[in-house]
């Protein structure tokens, strides 16, 4: 975007936050405007959700919502790739204002909160992205052999690499450090192996974006030869599908794994939250002094949807009618069940399904979901309580 400016022995150049002419500070003070508008927003979601959920939780929707919403404001600002020359300098002495087409880019830089917006409203999927298209850069530059699918698909094996590649076309040399290149290829590593912890530790895999905030940062200082790194913060359609739809679900995913909303798995007993707990007692769906042992829930938004859940001595499962309100209530002791039948789900989606038949042949199912094998688990614990229950054969 350039801007036309009356400064008198300006030409017309690209916006810079830097400069002081009438046109930069104008557009300047617009993005400060829309900051404000954002930050307001951010507290108020983070305050309602405080409200309602406490402020450990209101916090944590906070801290997601000034990104999200800085991300959106950095992403319909101005594009800014070309540092122009110096305005104490009169036209003719150094010429006309730099254009884009005179500057080779040497990486992909963008704004550090855009870069953490996008990497958690896409699920990571944007830190591969963005490697990608610097592994690119770089073949292009040094007309190399390199294959930047390969090296993006597995960026947590080629981070340090790509580290190295930038510091060497940094005049700051601001990654000269083997032992800090080396600390931020690690963390990225590590992070992303993290996914397979439980509930709700896993969210920490989230935090890749970490290993690439220092380079972030080192490409957006202006380089002594007059030429910044290439920025990306204009808008991209994509930008905006990903704030508008991975930003819900994202949230979503995160407030369901530390328990707001009902968990997608199967979870332990000492998962499931007091408030939840309280429910169950109050509906008389568990007793004063039975502790469950595992817990699933259908529910889309609240446990009270419908669940299932085993205890020491009995198997519960219960369903609200959603047009009365109504709950139906099924329950047994381990003692008093006659066969477990199980069909196993066969895909990610599916759910599996436990026909419980008691001693005087009643039947009722149970619906549990796969992710993580936690239906093996429920089903393993429910078979062994039954066993015992049952003594020595």
């Amino acid at each position: 975007m350039y801007i036309t400016v009356t400064d008198k022995g300006m030409a017309p150049h690209e916006y810079s936050k830097t400069c002081k002419c009438r046109g930069c500070q104008a557009v300047s003070k617009a993005k400060r405007r829309a900051a404000l508008i954002a930050v307001p927003l951010a507290i108020l979601v983070a305050g309602i959700v405080g409200i309602i959920a406490g402020p450990v939780l209101g916090g944590f929707t906070g801290v997601v919502a000034s990104l999200l919403g800085y991300g959106v404001y950095s992403s319909l600002s101005p594009k800014s790739e070309v540092l122009h020359p110096d305005t104490n300098d009169p036209v003719g002495t150094i010429g006309k204002a730099q254009s884009h087409n005179d500057v080779v880019p040497q990486f992909l830089a963008v704004s550090p909160v855009k870069f953490v917006a996008m990497s958690l409203c896409t699920f990571g999927l944007y830190e591969i992205y963005w490697s990608y298209k610097n592994w690119q850069i770089i073949k292009d530059r040094d007309g190399s052999e390199i294959m930047p699918f390969w090296r993006a698909a597995f960026y947590p094996l080629w981070h340090y690499s790509l580290l190295t590649e930038l510091n060497k076309s940094l005049v700051s040399r601001a990654l000269s450090s083997g032992v800090y290149r080396g600390l931020l290829a690690a963390s990225v590593l590590i992070l992303n192996g993290m996914w397979r912890l439980p509930d709700p530790y896993w969210l920490v895999s989230f935090l890749t974006f970490l290993g690439f905030l220092p380079a972030l940062l080192a490409m957006r200082r202006p380089e002594p030869t007059g030429v910044i790194q290439e920025q990306t913060r204009s808008f991209h359609p994509a930008n905006l599908i990903a704030y508008l739809f991975g930003g819900p679900l994202f949230a979503f995913v995160a407030l369901s794994s530390i328990g707001f909303f009902p968990s997608t798995a199967v979870v332990t007993g000492d998962a499931v939250w007091d408030r939840d707990i309280k429910y169950l007692r109050e509906e008389e769906i568990l007793g004063p002094e039975e502790k469950i042992v595992y817990f699933y829930s259908e529910g889309m938004w609240s446990i009270a949807e419908g669940g299932q859940f085993i205890s020491a001595d009995f198997v519960t499962s219960y369903y609200q009618d959603p047009d009365t309100g109504e709950i139906s209530l099924d329950y047994v002791a381990f003692s008093d069940i006659s066969d477990i039948d199980v069909t196993w789900a066969e895909t990610f989606f599916d759910l599996t399904v436990v026909t419980i038949t008691t001693s005087d042949d009643h039947q009722f199912l149970l619906w549990l979901s796969s992710e993580g094998g936690g239906d093996r688990k429920f089903v393993n614990a429910m078979t062994e309580n039954w066993n015992r229950s049952r003594g020595p054969n």
